[in-house]
């Protein structure tokens, strides 16, 4: 009986990567963009000029037909639920995401705000980021929370992949578990 359990939780375990793996997939081409103001009555088209406006400030050729959907969903809080955009192909997805964090180090007294997207009177800092996974998100939240605690200095995103990299130069650790997690915080 144990060793049939053990080889349930092994398959179990299996069946969940696959199923990681297919959703990274489905999202590849995705990004959210986050903490951006709900517009009264909007409607999809709104969304999508926020988008091109979006892409337009920050110096990134996109048309509409670049952008196949673009929804919300419910975040954390009522008022921001985040933007998601299905774009074209995920080399638009990686230029949009190059052209926002260039731009916000050009402009650090000005990053992306509300206004940018056309949002009239608006400053709200907005964030654009890859469209995680759950299991993602948790274990990106886990690996910035590992670089705040520890000696590991750089956290990122790559592909829906979670990397950190202990200093400038060491090589880069993909983050698999939160198990992975806990060995690196011991040190181990």
């Amino acid at each position: 009986m144990e060793k049939e359990c053990k080889d349930n939780h092994s398959y179990i375990l299996i069946l969940e990567d696959k199923i990681e793996d297919l959703q990274r997939d489905s999202r590849n081409t995705s990004i959210e963009i986050k903490n951006v103001p709900l517009k009264q009555n909007e409607t999809n088209q709104d969304l999508t000029q926020l988008v091109l406006n979006l892409a337009k400030h920050v110096n990134v050729g996109l048309n509409p037909a670049d952008v196949r959907n673009v929804y919300r969903v419910h975040g954390k809080r009522e008022g921001n639920k985040q933007i998601i955009v299905e774009l074209s192909s995920t080399p638009l997805k990686k230029s949009l995401l190059t052209g926002v964090k260039s731009y916000n180090n050009r402009n650090k007294g000005n990053k992306l705000n509300a206004s940018h997207l056309g949002l009239k009177d608006c400053s709200t800092p907005v964030y654009m980021a890859e469209y995680l996974t759950p299991k993602a998100n948790r274990l990106y939240f886990l690996a910035r929370d590992l670089t705040k605690t520890n000696a590991f200095r750089f956290c990122w995103t790559s592909n829906g992949r979670i990397f950190v990299r202990k200093e400038e130069g060491a090589p880069a650790i993909l983050i698999r578990s939160e198990h992975q997690i806990q060995s690196l915080k011991n040190g181990k």
